[in-house]
């Protein structure tokens, strides 16, 4: 029945005023976001399918393997965009806009130059191996790293949306117009015949990238925030730069882990390969659709609830949210699991030797998926250096099984590693929420169906303080 009620606060409670603003509340803008990101899964699967015919098996293999290398390059982007989030909403719950103003112009500052460093220190690592992947590297490595600075400046912006709990936009411009328009591209470039190449397509995630960014900025003005350019105080620059460090490192785990094996494979293999692994996991990716929604739509509320010590409303908050990431992941994973040949033959022929690889990389998301937003939890409450932690063990575990795997069953043994990397870290990271915070974020966990008991939390948070 408490979920029942749940639903009902849901289609009565849509709104609360926050600052004379009519600010979606977190169950509506779940719902928001819920109905536009499947719009996004439908354009993501179609752009990969207009991309996959359009490319073939190879050039394909080309384009997600300089596109791992671009995403690896934006990680400082990633970090920010956390810090960014977390920044907002503490702003915002202060009503500190002089904050806000100089965290803003800090974080796009920085940005701005190290992306750019990056770009151009990327050719290095691309050109030392693009000789092997494509006949015409230059052009398409090129076009990937112009897109690096766009990928961290879209970042930073869908965070300060984020953090403004305008969530539906952020999702709207990044899963739908996105998506979106490099479907378009692959489309038309298919129907009119042009002729296919990993450059071509990059040019168009390029052009795809720049009027998302333009997007953002002409949204801006609706969140009703008056930004001044001004400089942060040096106690606060000082605070921002040791928690981007931080989390830029944790992000960086992150896309590493998930980025490794598409890395190796085309390192060790080539582009089939990278092709195959790359596309099931897209797939596989399907499972953990609702955590990826619940994780932008929680975190500044987790942020908020965590600075006001309120134990009960974050346990309340993450059981809502892991009881329906659950009753997606579960039915999706199946039906993977059972029909993935079928589902993996609409993007041709050649990739439907990638089942076995679909099906390791399931069994991880689901893992992932039912236990939470543990991630998000532990970061919006201080503890990144933990999560950080824990992620660096599993990049270890990744990179040891691929080195060792990937020999002997190509993109499986790849599947298998960020699988076993996968399971680790969620299952370590939710004893450790547990032990620290007293908050259950999986069914098998003490308390996760309690909604009062707080007195694990209280007797935590009193012996943390000790320490």
């Amino acid at each position: 029945m408490r979920y029942l009620s749940f639903l009902a606060e849901i289609l009565h409670n849509r709104f609360h005023e926050e600052k004379g603003l009519r600010t979606p509340s977190l169950a509506f803008q779940t719902v928001q976001v819920f109905v536009t990101r499947i719009g996004g899964l439908g354009l993501a699967l179609l752009s990969n399918l207009a991309l996959t015919r359009w490319l073939g098996i190879s050039a394909y293999g080309e384009f997600v393997y300089i596109l791992a290398w671009v995403t690896i390059l934006a990680i400082p982007g990633e970090g920010m965009g956390t810090l960014v989030v977390r920044e907002t909403a503490f702003a915002r719950r202060r009503e500190d806009e002089a904050a806000f103003a100089g965290m803003m112009r800090w974080s796009l500052t920085n940005i701005a130059w190290m992306s750019a460093v990056l770009a151009l220190f990327g050719f290095v690592p691309l050109s030392f191996h693009a000789g092997g992947l494509t006949a015409r590297p230059g052009a398409a490595i090129l076009l990937g790293l112009a897109g690096v600075p766009f990928v961290c400046l879209q970042t930073l912006a869908g965070s300060v949306f984020r953090g403004s709990r305008r969530v539906e936009l952020t999702v709207l411009l990044n899963e739908i117009v996105s998506p979106g328009l490099l479907a378009a591209w692959a489309g038309g470039c298919l129907l009119f015949g042009i002729g296919a190449s990993a450059a071509m397509a990059l040019g168009g995630r390029l052009a795809a990238l720049i009027v998302v960014l333009i997007s953002y900025s002409l949204l801006l003005p609706r969140l009703g925030l008056h930004w001044r350019w001004q400089t942060g105080s040096p106690a606060q620059v000082t605070d921002w730069r040791t928690s981007m460090l931080s989390l830029t490192l944790l992000k960086g785990v992150n896309t590493i882990v998930a980025r490794l094996p598409v890395l190796i494979l085309g390192l060790m293999i080539g582009p089939e390969p990278v092709a195959l692994y790359s596309l099931a996991s897209r797939i596989a990716d399907t499972v953990v659709f609702i955590l990826y929604i619940m994780t932008m739509t929680t975190g500044p509320q987790l942020a908020e609830l965590h600075a006001k010590q309120d134990r009960r409303g974050m346990q309340q908050l993450i059981t809502h949210s892991t009881v329906a990431i659950s009753a997606w992941a579960i039915p999706v994973a199946l039906a993977l699991i059972v029909a993935g040949r079928w589902f993996l033959s609409w993007f041709g022929p050649s990739f439907v030797a990638g089942y076995p690889v679909l099906v390791v990389l399931v069994i991880g998301q689901t893992v992932n998926a039912i236990t939470g937003t543990i991630g998000v939890v532990l970061t919006m409450s201080g503890l990144e250096r933990l999560v950080l932690k824990f992620h660096s063990y599993g990049l270890a575990l990744t990179a040891a099984f691929c080195a060792a795997l990937i020999p002997v069953w190509g993109p499986v043994g790849a599947a298998a590693g960020s699988a076993a990397a996968n399971i680790f870290w969620n299952i370590a990271l939710a004893v450790q929420l547990y032990r620290r915070l007293g908050i259950s974020s999986c069914f098998c966990a003490p308390g996760f169906f309690r909604r009062g008991d707080t007195t694990k939390a209280k007797v935590l948070e009193n012996t943390n303080k000790l320490h």
